[in-house]
């Protein structure tokens, strides 16, 4: 029997970390409240340019999205991926053949939107410090074709805003922010998104804050309203006869006991915001000490950011060469609930070879960065951000364990 959980021995983790989601109360009872009220999806007829408009859980979802990120008009929908398939479809200048700049470390709802629009996506690498897509290359990546950059806050933390906004009016690009991991954060003084064309969030029930499934889209500009909520009501214009349908749409509304769930889900935002980042900022302080782990840096104007994952690099040649999927078992095994990301870019997945009009295999050298992230990222959930600090003692104490211990996972 080893000292190591793997190998026989006690676990350090002495606890469980909290449950995900976490139900409460107040919960029940909005979702009752939303039940009772026998309105279990809008109509054609509520929305942000209707005075008269049903104002129900769906309608104060967005009222808060709207304004936690200071933009006009907010579109609660299904999913975090149907906002996307709306953002792109809404924005009229990008038409099927235009390319779509996207970052390659992410979701493929961040790549499939554009597909689904009959427009092109376009990796351009990701930033080793940050792994949000880099600015430098997605200057390399426009050409006449370009239309939009589309990036993604990834874990939680927004990207470089000032240097993208440069290069969208440089070139006249539209800018959407996949931002499913961001809900709540800032760039500089701004709330992700109050600036950019359309924003994206996820609700879904990994996130910060969850419905089980669903997703909002934000924006200033009202004819990407108008067109958004066209397309997830049936093609129906706002206002327009129920049986009027004026575009090629389809059903992505949101229910009333989904929204009502998020909007209580709301009211304890901030407080695990709060609790996420402290803890979070406690455990780069301590996993600094042990070598061959570099946690993922934060820009100085993305300070004001969330967690949705803690995010680190695994060196393993600083590890005698301990695969990183042998680390992660050995962690996991110690209680430490972790993962590995994404086994590749985005553009290897086998989606991309059904579309041979554009070689998507010249990625693999253009977007260096991003393959090597795919190979050293960990990542740990969010939820084990929402422990106390005995709980960030032990994750740090849960790594450094198997460091000391190495002998016995080489032996194996």
């Amino acid at each position: 029997m080893g000292i190591l959980a793997i190998t026989g021995g006690n676990k350090i983790k002495s606890k469980p970390f909290p449950d995900y989601p976490i139900i409460s109360e107040e919960d029940d009872k909005a979702v009752l409240k939303a039940l009772h009220s026998r309105r279990w999806a809008r109509s054609g007829n509520d929305s942000f340019l209707n005075p008269n408009s049903y104002k129900g859980f769906i309608e104060e979802l967005e009222q808060r999205i709207s304004e936690l990120h200071s933009c006009k008009y907010a579109l609660a929908v299904t999913s975090g991926t149907t906002a996307l398939e709306l953002a792109v479809q809404a924005i009229e200048d990008i038409r099927p053949g235009d390319e779509v700049i996207v970052t390659p470390y992410s979701f493929i709802a961040s790549a499939s939107c554009i597909l689904k629009a009959g427009a092109i996506p376009v990796f351009a690498d990701i930033n080793k410090d940050t792994w949000n897509i880099d600015s430098y290359s997605i200057e390399k990546c426009i050409t006449s074709k370009t239309k939009a950059i589309l990036l993604v806050h990834f874990a939680g933390q927004s990207s470089d805003m000032d240097a993208i906004r440069n290069l969208a009016q440089r070139h006249n690009l539209k800018i959407i922010e996949d931002a499913a991991h961001a809900l709540g954060a800032y760039w500089g003084n701004e709330p992700v998104g109050s600036n950019s064309d359309i924003t994206c969030f996820s609700l879904q029930s990994s996130k910060n804050t969850t419905c089980g499934e669903g997703g909002v889209l934000i924006t200033n500009n009202i004819d990407y309203y108008k067109r958004a909520f066209s397309l997830h009501m049936a093609g129906r214009a706002i206002n327009g006869k129920w049986y009027q349908h004026e575009i090629l749409g389809s059903n992505y509304r949101i229910t009333e006991l989904q929204a009502a769930l998020a909007c209580s889900q709301l009211n304890k935002f901030q407080e695990r915001e709060k609790k996420r980042k402290e803890n979070a900022e406690y455990l780069i302080s301590c996993l600094k000490e042990i070598e061959g782990i570099e946690p993922t840096i934060t820009l100085e104007k993305a300070g004001d950011r969330v967690y949705h994952l803690f995010t680190f690099s695994y060196k393993k040649e600083q590890w005698r060469n301990l695969s990183k999927m042998r680390f992660l078992m050995a962690l996991n095994a110690e209680g430490i609930e972790c993962q590995a990301g994404y086994e590749y870019p985005l553009y290897k997945n086998p989606l991309f070879k059904l579309y041979e009009d554009y070689d998507y295999s010249v990625f693999e050298k253009r977007c260096p960065v991003a393959e090597n992230v795919c190979r050293e990222a960990v990542w740990l959930p969010q939820s084990l951000l929402l422990g106390d600090r005995q709980d960030m003692d032990e994750i740090a104490g849960g790594i450094k364990k198997i460091r000391d211990n190495l002998d016995e996972l080489k032996k194996k």
